[in-house]
């Protein structure tokens, strides 16, 4: 396949002593591609290096050698630094039960592929604190992951809470997005939690759906999660969401620029059922609804027989 990483997860799903993986540094290192499978010409691949004190690489991933300017709307540039570093922590504010959904995707995954299974998991849009990572693995020690995400400040984050949680040979990191990965994967269960209400348009929702079907196994599960009412719609809704930050402490200004935030920087799907349309057209079977707060709803759904 067109992705290697010498620190990988062993046989059995459990990780070497942590005095064997512990990593010193971070750094992206730039590197020419030979041309193997999965790889397009003429791309760099773009190497956060996560090294030991051996020099072992934790983690890989292809970009341009002349990366373009994103558009305004790429995630990328709206996961910047600055937003990058407040991410986990406003978070918890704004999804009320941000631990217990991550707890329940991790539950509907094991019920969905066997208890104790050894598995797979493709999580995409990971950078940040990797919390489905953290959470997922504390509870499935036979789980390895490879975590996708474009925004490179979120995946430094991301492998530090990695490194600290002594997870990152049962991980591979690669920045880039899932349609960079070699079709000819076939990952045993998906995660998307928190991206498709950051992606504009459906047309951009269907796309990264079918990639990630692309790269399952047949009838894998695929936990869902995110917004998915229009906000302006349900102003009881959005008022109960700036009390909340109001409670936390936020000032009125603070939540003022909060809302407006919301409102104008996030296209989350208008209803449920246009979460199912979405899912059906992305190559996924009926979901099913376990966990609801506010606008967030989590989902799980299955590979279809016939996704494209």
């Amino acid at each position: 396949m067109g992705w290697t990483s010498t620190a990988r997860v062993s046989p059995d799903g459990h990780s070497a002593p942590s005095s064997h993986r512990r990593l010193a540094s971070t750094a992206l290192r730039p590197r020419r591609a030979t041309g193997r499978a999965g790889l397009r010409p003429g791309t760099d691949r773009v190497q956060l290096a996560a090294r030991s004190a051996t020099g072992a690489q934790l983690v890989t991933a292809p970009q341009d050698a002349a990366p373009q300017d994103p558009a305004p709307q790429d995630p990328a540039r709206k996961f910047d630094a600055s937003r990058a570093g407040e991410y986990e922590q406003q978070s918890r504010i704004a999804l009320a039960g941000y631990e217990a959904c991550h707890e329940l995707a991790a539950c509907m995954l094991a019920a969905a592929l066997g208890p104790g299974r050894a598995a797979r998991i493709l999580v995409a849009g990971a950078g940040g604190g990797a919390r489905e990572i953290v959470t997922a693995a504390a509870l499935e020690p036979r789980w390895r992951f490879t975590a996708v995400d474009p925004s490179e400040p979120m995946l430094a984050l991301a492998v530090a809470r990695l490194k600290e949680k002594d997870l990152d040979e049962r991980t591979e990191v690669l920045r880039g997005t899932v349609a960079d990965l070699p079709e000819d994967e076939a990952f045993d269960a998906a995660t998307l939690i928190g991206v498709l209400h950051h992606l504009a348009g459906d047309e951009a929702k269907r796309a990264i759906l079918r990639d990630i079907a692309r790269r399952l196994a047949p009838d894998a599960p695929l936990i869902l999660a995110g917004n998915h009412q229009a906000y302006a719609n349900q102003p009881l809704l959005l008022a109960a969401w700036g009390e909340r930050w109001r409670q936390q402490g936020a000032g009125p200004d603070e939540v003022e620029a909060k809302r407006a935030k919301i409102l104008q920087g996030a296209d989350p799907p208008p209803s449920e059922q246009a979460v199912a349309d979405l899912l059906r057209e992305g190559g996924f079977g009926p979901p099913l609804r376990f966990f609801s707060s506010l606008f967030w709803g989590a989902w799980i759904a299955r590979r279809a027989p016939d996704a494209p």
